[in-house]
């Protein structure tokens, strides 16, 4: 019993890696990267898309 447990917990590990490969790999093809040196004060001065409000 304990290695069939064991099995499943490898199966479902094995099969999140895969879909994580294919998600990126995916997100790849859908956006364009632009590499750019900033300073650590520009770094700060951007906006920050994912900073939530506390209403």
């Amino acid at each position: 019993m304990e290695r069939l447990l064991q099995d499943e917990k490898q199966v479902d590990q094995t099969y999140r890696e895969m879909i994580t490969t294919k998600l990126f790999d995916w997100a790849e093809t859908q956006v364009k990267v632009k590499n750019e040196d900033i300073t650590a004060e520009e770094f700060v001065k951007l906006p920050h898309k994912h900073h939530h409000h506390e209403h």
